[in-house]
């Protein structure tokens, strides 16, 4: 029972683990798309104020991806990917930077025309593609490990249920013992 409650516990904290990674994914995915936005926004408008997401958003990306490579651990496919995510990430962010850099400069026809090329979109469909293969890994993971967190409880709850049903018999004998034992001394001293 002690060594099912303990398989139990490691196995939730790396569920919960898994959960952190899935939203670290998403979360680093949504910086992305919300630098995207905030520097279309300034594209477009020229106004600096949608530019804080796109400002913050390379701190917070570096950040997220060096989350993710500690939470990773041994595994080699999710390291891969990940090391095929950052600079992708990167590439991503520099072109956003060209284009907030064409508008300032050259203003928002150059800025358009560097957004026309596709490269932009071209690279995000890759990091939303590396990003849905991660959290595809490790909802599957997920699942493994919740049904071995199911048996592990379920396993426990016998062993308890089967230690106390044990307890309980192996006190009744000791008292039909012991009666028994009183019992015979009751005669023989009768006796």
């Amino acid at each position: 029972a002690y060594s099912s409650v303990n398989q139990f516990a490691e196995t939730t904290t790396r569920a919960e683990r898994t959960h952190v990674v899935l939203r670290t994914l998403d979360e680093t995915l949504a910086i992305v798309t919300d630098a995207e936005t905030g520097a279309r926004g300034f594209i477009i408008t020229g106004d600096t104020a949608h530019l804080q997401p796109y400002l913050t958003a390379r701190s917070l990306a570096d950040r997220h991806v060096r989350a993710l490579d500690a939470m990773l651990g041994d595994q080699a496919r999710q390291r891969e990917r990940l090391a095929r995510l950052a600079p992708l990430l990167a590439t991503r962010l520099a072109l956003l930077d060209e284009s907030v850099r064409r508008r300032r400069v050259g203003g928002p026809e150059d800025a358009l025309a560097a957004t026309r090329s596709g490269r932009g979109r071209s690279v995000m469909d890759s990091i939303r593609a590396v990003i849905d293969t991660m959290a595809a890994d490790e909802s599957g993971r997920l699942g493994e490990r919740s049904a071995r967190a199911r048996e592990s409880l379920s396993r426990t709850t016998f062993l308890i249920a089967l230690s106390f049903f044990a307890a309980v018999v192996l006190g009744l004998l000791a008292a039909l013992f012991v009666s028994r034992d009183i019992a015979r001394r009751l005669d023989a001293e009768a006796e």
